[in-house]
Order: C-alpha cells, then structure tokens, then sequence
C-alpha cells in the first residue's frame, strides 16, 4: 500500500505544533505571548525538525537570566494587564538595582502582613488546634462580631445564625470534654484567622503570631476533614473567605478557585432545595455566585478563559437586596457578579483571538452599556441603605465596571494594532532618549478615549482611598493596584502635556456616571488636574498602600513612580510657568478632602516615606525594560 506523504508547509508555529495548539499564526502567537516563551515562537520549519517528544515544562519556562526569578520553590501565577502587561518591576529593573529592588534594603515601615506565609505551615495535632480556641465562648462571639464588621460586608458568604450554631457546638464538645467537631471549628478557625489578619492589615495587632497559628489550625482541620478528596459545605464557604482576604487580587487562587466550585457543585449548592435545614436559601444563592466570582476572577487575573459557563451563573437567580438583611452588603456583591459575567464574554473573546463584528459587536456592545444601568442602580441601593460606606463601595464598583469598558476595548484595539499598523505617534517636544524616554516612546498612541477612562478610574481610587471605610477594610484595599492606568496618564501627560479634558462639556459620551466631585476638579482646569491627580494619587498610594504590597507591587509601583518623576522634570518649565493654576485645583473638594487625610495621618513621617523614594541614583537597562513592556 501506497504511503501518502504530507507535502502542505506547517503554518503553525513550532510550539503549537508540537503541543497540538490551535495558533493564530501571528509573531509571536497568542499561546507563545501568554506563556512568555517567545523564543519557541518559530516558523517555516520541517516536520522532521520537530522532536519526537514535547519539551518538558523545565526547558520550556526556564529564563535566560537566572537572576531574575523570583521564587522556585513556589512559582506564581502572572497578573494579566491590558496595558501594562509584565507589571512585575522585579524583572524590569535591572541587576544593578538590587539594593532598590528589596524593599527590606530601604528603612521602610512595611506592614507585617508583607511577610505571611501561607506555605509555611505549623503541624498542629487536634489537642493543639483545641488549645487555640479562645477559653470564653463570650469572646468568641466578639470575635464574630468583629468578622461581620470587617469582613462580611466585602464576602457575605456566612450566615450569622449559622456561625452561632456552630459555635454552640464546638463549646458544647468542649463541656463534654469530646473531641472536638471538626465541621464546625472549621468555620470558627476561618473567621478568627481572617480577623487576625486584617486587624494586622489595619495595624491593630504588630506581628503575625495569631494569624500563623489560627492559619496553621484552619489547615490542619481541613486535612482532618479530607479536603480536597471529600467535598464540604464548611469547607467550601471557609477556604472561600481565607482565600479571598489574604488574596483580594485573586492573584494565586487560580487552582483553589476550581477545586471550590467543583465541590459547590458535587454538593448542590446550585440546589437550594437540598440545603432545606441550617443555611438559608439566600445565603446559598451568595455563595454560589461569589464561587462563579472567585474563579471567573482569578481567570481573567491569569489571562485564562472562565472555567465555568454562562449556563452556571443563569442556573440560580441573584440574591434580591429586599430580602437581603443588609441590602448595601447584597447590592455590593450583585453588583461585582454581573460585572464579572460581562468578563466571561470579553475573556472568551481573547482566549479565541476574535473580535466580535457586525450585528455580534453591537450586541456586546449593548451588553456592555447596559451593565452600567444595572450597576447604577445597584449603586443608588447602596447609598440610600448604607451611607457609611456608600463613596467607598459605589467608588469600588465603578472601578469595576471601567475595568471591564478598558479590557474591551483593549481587546479591540489589539486586534485592530495587528491587523493595520498604527503609525507612531510624534514624540513630545520635550522628548527624552535615556531608557525612561524609550519606555514612553515605544508602542503605538494610547487614544483619548483610553485615556479618559483611565482619569475617570483614577479619580474614583482617589475617592475610594479618602474614604472613612478605606481603613477598616484595608485587607480589601491593598488590590487598588492601579500603576498601569496611572502608566497610561502619565505617558498621555508626556506625549501631550497641554492635552484637556473636560469631562463636563456637552459632547462627552461617558459610558458610566461621573460624580460630582470629580467633574469640578475637571473644569476646574482641564488641562493641569491631571498632573494634581498623579501627584495625590501616588501621595495616598505610598501613605496608605504601599505598606502593605508585596514585593512585586511595590517594585512596579517604584518603576512607575520613576517614569513619572522624569515626565515631570522634562516638564519642569512648563509646571513651573503654570504653578498659579494648581491652587484654583487644590481648592476642589475632593483635592481638599485629600490634604485632610493625608494630614490627619500624623503617625506616619511623611517626610521620611519621600527619602525612601530617591530616584536620582536610578538607572535603568533599557533593553529590558522595553522588552517587558507591552506595545501600546
């Protein structure tokens, strides 16, 4: 018989041939790009180049610079970034900046939460982990209390009459002098540790010991209880919540995420019905949709498609606020799940390398818009049943839902960048040529409509961290990670520093409500607030944030910073000239409700936190820098 011999030339790229993936055959591919192995993106090679079993995943992810990694022994999960898409500073600034790089190098007063461990866990047998449960049952229900304050508002998974339940009967063994019932301390251990956690968060508590040993505890009881081989309501709502407050971002939760949702649907939490007993219907609806949150989530954190499918988030209703013992709490929640499912689409979109067209790109784009309705009047509930947390919670999802008008349009403009080449943009007048000048003069122009978004997101973090509620909740607040949107201003400010925008002329078409207090600083000055609103917003980030980032949070917010200081001093005249026009600014009530906080911080030494900020000593290896960055 005769053998036919494939004569068609491979299209595909060498990497997505040899691991059977789909490639969109573009330079480099989409599967090479979000693996970053683009040195395997190869093409117009032979079939019998290509070797008969797949590089292993050592010679496939192992970087040139070995200097550079970060932690072996426990790798991280990339964030994804529609703009600034390696925001990791730790592999953009060059070996030379090892003594700036390692913030323990600096005397920087870091929060001790920068230094939890979730993998180095202490065994503890049932006797130790009995030890730790507070001796008065009465404390423990100050404990609880405190949960509710802190915690609940932001992951209302739990029911309190629940929790009560349960600590009755984890005190209740305890009389009896049993062994105690792992259930149930399950949940106990969940809500002592994540209040631990954000009173040292808070900076109410100096060190780690209570959050080491309740974690440890937590740990060792989920390991009693089987998990993850057998499936639990109290361990699916418990690894939920210390999941979530010790990783707001969802930044390492992508495995954990899966697992939870797998095991919600082994036990039917999507079935109301069978839950007939202990927790209620509407808490059950919660938790099912802050599950499809959680991993859908993590997803779009890691660049993946959702896991789960719309049929998943269709198949339980919402919970309602009316019915919700604190609707603000519900409405908050409601709130982030829809804007979550309009992501399911836009990652599904990314993950098949398409952009919707024709009647498709009108329907998604209605879908888009449309979600503003339904957050707004999620907002208006919020702000009529809670005004003590109303500017942060509206403020927080606004955020969210200009996040998801930026990663759709992003994912337009990428397909658009690829199929025509956009010509540069012309440099500015005052352009540099060192290696920060070839960061802002790489890439394609960022358009105003990025722009003005990226303002609008901005101002409503500025609101968010001026308000009463960014302390208590600051486990919660340290996501405000936002230094590619303050990337995206400060390389606008550098390419067009006499740009305006006005966010109260008639003409403007802006896709969510902007209060107030942001359109006066806007008419204020269209041109000069947004210099005013980086210098505040990176005064607040420092005081307030960067105490309680990581490493890799911290180095990228310092790379920004530097890029922004040298946009400024190319500027220098033009700020100068112009310095009358920043106290009409400063006269706006939120820049005004801005100093006061930052004043009312007595505690924190100002003075020394901008020492630590030095950046005359900093250089840069441009061919680094530039190819981490993304194309604009």
């Amino acid at each position: 018989m005769k053998v036919i011999k494939r004569r068609r030339s491979i299209k595909s790229c060498k990497y997505c041939y040899e691991h059977k993936l789909k490639c969109n055959k573009q330079s480099p591919c989409n599967n090479c790009s979000r693996l970053g192995i683009t040195n395997f993106c190869i093409y117009g090679f032979k079939k019998d180049e290509v070797y008969t079993k797949p590089l292993s995943s050592a010679e496939t992810f192992t970087p040139k610079d070995q200097v550079l990694r970060t932690s072996a022994a426990h790798p991280k999960t990339r964030p994804y970034y529609p703009y600034l898409s390696d925001a990791n500073a730790e592999e953009v600034l060059s070996n030379g900046h090892q003594a700036q790089k390692n913030p323990a190098d600096v005397c920087m007063k870091r929060n001790e939460i920068t230094n939890f461990d979730k993998f180095a866990l202490k065994f503890m047998s049932v006797e130790e982990v009995a030890s730790l449960i507070p001796p008065s049952q009465a404390s423990t229900f100050l404990v609880i209390d405190v949960y509710f304050h802190k915690i609940h508002p932001i992951i209302p998974v739990l029911n309190r009459e629940e929790v009560f339940r349960q600590i009755e009967e984890v005190y209740s063994q305890i009389r009896l002098q049993r062994t105690i019932c792992v259930s149930s301390s399950i949940t106990v251990f969940a809500i002592l540790f994540s209040v631990a956690y954000s009173n040292v968060a808070e900076g109410q508590i100096p060190d780690l010991l209570l959050c080491e040993k309740y974690f440890s505890a937590f740990q060792a009881l989920l390991n009693l209880n089987c998990f993850p081989y057998r499936p639990s309501l109290t361990a699916v709502q418990s690894l939920l919540v210390t999941s979530f407050v010790v990783d707001p971002n969802m930044v390492e939760t992508l495995g954990v995420s899966a697992i939870l949702l797998r095991h919600a649907q082994q036990i039917g939490v999507h079935k109301p019905k069978l839950h007939s007993g202990g927790t209620s219907s509407g808490s059950l609806k919660t938790l099912w949709h802050f599950l499809l949150y959680f991993e859908g989530s993590s997803s779009v954190v890691a660049g993946l498609p959702f896991l789960s499918s719309q049929r998943m988030f269709n198949l339980v209703d919402l919970p309602t606020e009316d019915d919700a013992l604190a609707p603000s709490h519900a409405a908050f929640a409601n709130g982030r799940f829809h804007i979550n499912n309009m992501f399911r689409k836009i990652m599904s979109y990314k993950d098949e390398g398409i952009v919707p067209a024709g009647n498709s790109m009108l329907k998604t784009k209605g879908d888009v818009y449309s979600l503003n309705n339904q957050v707004e009047r999620l907002c208006e509930v919020i702000e009529k049943t809670n005004y003590e947390h109303a500017v942060y919670f509206v403020s927080t999802l606004r955020i969210f839902l200009l996040r998801v008008h930026l990663r759709f349009k992003a994912l337009v403009t990428e397909k658009g960048n690829a199929a025509h080449m956009q010509p540069e943009k012309k440099k500015s007048a005052n352009s540099s040529d060192d290696a920060v000048g070839k960061i802002l003069n790489s890439g394609s122009s960022i358009d105003s409509k990025t722009v003005e978004l990226s303002i609008i997101l901005l101002f409503y973090t500025l609101r968010r961290l001026i308000s009463n509620s960014c302390t208590k909740f600051s486990w919660y607040s340290k996501g405000s990670t936002v230094m590619q949107y303050l990337f995206i201003l400060v390389k606008d400010i550098y390419q067009s520093p006499g740009q305006a925008y006005d966010f109260s002329r008639p003409e403007f078409d802006a896709p969510i409500v902007v209060s107030q207090d942001i359109l006066e600083c806007s008419t204020a000055d269209p041109v000069y607030f947004k210099l005013a609103l980086v210098e505040e917003l990176l005064k607040l980030l420092e005081t307030k944030l960067v105490p309680l980032w990581g490493d890799e949070d911290l180095n990228t917010f310092r790379l920004v910073r530097c890029i922004k200081e040298r946009v400024w001093e190319l500027n220098s005249i033009i700020i100068d000239t112009n310095r009358h026009r920043f106290q009409t600014l400063y006269s706006c009530t939120l820049f005004q409700r801005c100093a006061a906080n930052l004043e009312s911080m007595n505690s924190f030494n100002f003075e020394e936190c901008m020492r630590q900020w030095e950046l005359d000593k900093i250089t840069f290896d441009s061919e680094r820098i530039l190819n981490c960055l993304s194309d604009f």
